[in-house]
């Protein structure tokens, strides 16, 4: 990594998410938004050649989805797939709820505090070697992360 840390807000959103017949889960729609952040990300890495992005999640149960190499419902099986020709699975980091800022507005803060704060430009440790960033070894909730994996049915026979 060269010395040159660039910090950018490329992208923000924030909205309710969907109601309806079928529970969307907090996991799912991080899931589609980290989709979405991976063919902007392909895409702007297309015009402006980077040496490295990294991507950030507080989620666990979707940072451990995008590592494994498992077999998911459809709806995570798709996206894990698009994310991964888009972006290394490698490169795809954990970061603790308390240091991630990208969740401000989804948390109900005023415009004021929210330019004041660090989503614009990131946290201060982002602007510091990789080497410095902060390590999060999380724990996996598997009782989460298999409530998406893909059920097979195996069966079998004996004939005389």
């Amino acid at each position: 990594m060269s010395e040159c840390v660039k910090v950018q807000l490329l992208r923000a959103k924030s909205r309710i998410s969907p109601t309806g017949k079928k529970k969307t889960t907090i996991a799912r729609l991080e899931l589609y938004e980290i989709t979405i952040t991976a063919r902007l990300a392909s895409s702007i890495t297309c015009e402006i050649p980077q040496e490295e992005i990294y991507f950030w999640s507080d989620l666990t149960t979707v940072i451990t989805w995008i590592k494994r190499e498992n077999a998911w419902v459809n709806f995570v099986q798709n996206r894990v797939s698009k994310i991964g020709t888009l972006a290394m699975k490698e490169n795809w980091r954990h970061v603790l709820g308390s240091l991630n800022p990208a969740d401000l507005p989804s948390r109900g803060c005023f415009l004021k505090k929210l330019i004041q704060s660090k989503w614009y430009g990131g946290p201060d440790w982002l602007y510091l070697p990789a080497e410095k960033w902060p390590c999060s070894d999380f724990v996996v909730n598997e009782d989460e992360v298999l409530k998406e994996w893909k059920k097979t049915v195996v069966s079998s026979s004996i004939s005389c």
